[in-house]
């Protein structure tokens, strides 16, 4: 029997011994479900249950099969239980929350297959440790697991959320990208704004505080060509509907003496495909 204290055993396995960040196990949902906090915590809490049981089965089974000189049945018995786990843990998830079981698709039956969870039955066998031992170990592991993933969760969030400068073309400035760096596809109504990318100019002026940007939406934007074409006869290019669209959402905060300037930067006749197309116009 290894003679290590639970409160040793507790926080090695969280911190210098941690299952992902120091040994590399469980590396397929640490790098697959970590996209989300609000995925990566149920899963980790989901894994550590099993891992936990995982561990409580290992230790009984292990003093069976000895007692039955069939020790070489125990990489096999280890795996029955814990697809047996995996088992009740899906069926819990899928008939209590529905959709937690579809978010996380594929990575919850894939517990099963996660290294970590055999690994803390095998590491707790092979150091031959007692009952507390080994369920401190396995709630150590679980923890270190789970701190491991939503740790990950919360940069990728932060990444996704954050003003982020990259390359497009040559250009280094702020553009529409995912969590890995790469381009991320764009849509506008507008062709002209169809762009994954600003101009270094704005990213200077943003940067600096002289300048702040907001954005809308196709709708918004369609809303307020709609608008100003009614009201002033005048028809907006599609690229500056949108700051229409802005001037239209500042509006009704400011007072009646305040001066609101839009400049308009183009004619919308270029756009009446599009315009037709969308607002569903008969005989443009």
């Amino acid at each position: 029997m290894v003679r290590e204290s639970l409160g040793q055993i507790l926080v090695t396995t969280i911190l210098s011994g941690n299952f992902v960040l120091a040994m590399f196990l469980g590396m397929c949902p640490f790098l697959g479900v970590t996209h989300s906090v609000s995925l990566a915590f149920p899963l980790g809490l989901a894994t550590t249950f099993v891992i936990v049981i995982a561990s409580l089965s290992a230790y009984v089974i292990n003093i069976v099969l000895g007692a039955l000189h069939l020790d070489f049945l125990r990489l096999i018995c280890y795996i029955v239980v814990i697809a047996s786990a995996v088992q009740l843990v899906e069926m819990f998830v899928k008939k209590y929350s529905p959709a937690l079981f579809r978010a996380l698709g594929i990575y919850l039956p894939l517990i099963t297959t996660n290294c970590a969870v055999l690994g803390v039955a095998l590491f707790q066998t092979a150091r031959e440790y007692d009952f507390a031992q080994s369920l401190t170990f396995a709630t150590g592991g679980g923890i270190g697991f789970t701190i491991a993933l939503v740790l990950l969760a919360s940069v990728r969030e932060r990444i996704q959320l954050s003003d982020v400068p990259g390359v497009l073309q040559g250009t280094y400035s702020y553009v529409l990208q995912d969590e890995n760096g790469q381009i991320a596809t764009t849509h506008s109504v507008s062709a002209g704004l169809d762009y994954a990318s600003v101009g270094p100019e704005h990213a200077a002026l943003h940067d600096s505080g002289r300048a702040e940007y907001t954005a809308q939406d196709d709708a918004a934007a369609l809303d307020a060509v709609v608008k100003l074409s009614r009201t002033e006869g005048i028809l907006p290019a599609l690229e500056s509907a949108h700051a229409v669209a802005e001037a239209l959402r500042l509006a009704p905060k400011m007072a009646s003496h305040d001066i609101l300037v839009v400049n308009l930067s183009g004619r919308g006749d270029k756009d009446m495909g599009i315009l037709a197309r969308e607002l569903k116009l008969q005989g443009a």
